[in-house]
């Protein structure tokens, strides 16, 4: 079997050259997985940033997350730092809104849970970001692109979640 790197949840990581400086706490003490897990202990808060609200993301996450009393992210965990972005030159983002606001006006119609919604627009989103983005790696040779196809497991014959490896996953992606 092949290292890969792998670390037990009380075995130390390996933090060089971190731990060979005075300043690191790295250099006075092991750290480990399980010491990492509530970030509070290590005073970090992640900026949702801008991707949040833009993704929709703060829609469906509002509804399904909740730390006590509170929805959405853990606010201990996540602060908003970002100001406003600007909307009015990002194609992308308007088809996201589009999309989000058509579904939503249609979820009881279209028999859609939110996150169903979430999941919808943020395929759609990505299929408009390949086939229209500035790097877009659309070809119209690819038949499964050009015909609007989604690649699934049926697609390549692979129906049972057992027959298939790691090494089988890599080998249908070269």
């Amino acid at each position: 079997m092949v290292d890969c790197g792998v670390v037990g949840i009380d075995a130390p990581y390996n933090l060089y050259p971190l731990n060979q400086v005075d300043w690191s706490l790295a250099s006075t003490m092991d750290i480990t997985p399980r010491m990492l897990y509530d970030i509070q202990d290590w005073n970090v808060q992640y900026d949702l940033g801008s991707f949040y609200k833009r993704s929709k993301l703060n829609e469906w996450c509002e509804i399904q997350a909740k730390h006590g009393d509170i929805n959405g992210p853990n606010p201990d965990w996540f602060v908003s730092l970002t100001v406003d972005w600007d909307e009015d030159d990002n194609h992308l983002q308007q088809f996201i809104d589009d999309k989000w606001d058509e579904f939503k006006s249609q979820q009881d119609e279209l028999e859609m849970t939110d996150e169903e919604i979430y999941y919808a627009v943020e395929s759609l989103s990505c299929k408009y970001h390949r086939l229209s983005s500035e790097n877009s790696c659309f070809d119209q040779d690819d038949t499964i692109m050009a015909n609007n196809e989604y690649e699934t497991c049926e697609s390549r014959d692979i129906f049972d979640k057992e027959a298939i490896n790691l090494d089988d996953m890599f080998h249908l992606m070269v």
